[in-house]
Order: structure tokens, then C-alpha cells, then sequence
């Protein structure tokens, strides 16, 4: 898989697969989620919500594993941590 799928031009901004792939997983089980709670709850936001606030907790949570799993590796966590964010941000 490629770290990179597209650059759009003009404003050189690359669409990275591995956030491709969550939304693309993401947003149809958002859809079912809220389809299926309408027999239970009235206000499908609640539904959005929660989800969104799991997805943020995902992603949060891999970051963190991540920075625990190789803090061995003879690099500082705090380092780690740096470098995932810059390659989000770059």
C-alpha cells in the first residue's frame, strides 16, 4: 500500500491512504449505526456524536500505543511522539 495516493494540485495537499481507509470504513458504519438506532433513540446526533467521539479516541489511543510500544527502541517518547504528528502535518 502506498503512503500516498494522490497530491491535488495547486494547493499541494497529499491524500494519505491510511486515512483514506479509515473514512472510507468509517463513514458507512457511522450510516448503519444511525439507520439501526432509530428505533431506540429519537435523535440520531447522539449517534454522530458518539461515533465521531470514538474515532477521536481510536486514533488518540494509537498514537499513544505506539509511543509506548517503541519507547525502547532507544528513542525518547516524547521524540516519537514529535515525529508521528510532523508526519501527519507534512
Amino acid at each position: 500500500m502506498f503512503p500516498e495516493l494522490i497530491e491535488i494540485p495547486f494547493i499541494h495537499v497529499t491524500v494519505k491512504s491510511h486515512g483514506l481507509m479509515i473514512i472510507i470504513g468509517f463513514l458507512p458504519a457511522l450510516v448503519l449505526a444511525r439507520r439501526l438506532s432509530r428505533s431506540f433513540t429519537p435523535d440520531p446526533q447522539l449517534i454522530t456524536n458518539g461515533g465521531l467521539y470514538c474515532l477521536i479516541g481510536g486514533v488518540v489511543g494509537a498514537r499513544i500505543h505506539i509511543v509506548v510500544h517503541y519507547a525502547g527502541a532507544g528513542r525518547n517518547e516524547v521524540s516519537v511522539l514529535y515525529a508521528s504528528i510532523q508526519e501527519r502535518v507534512a
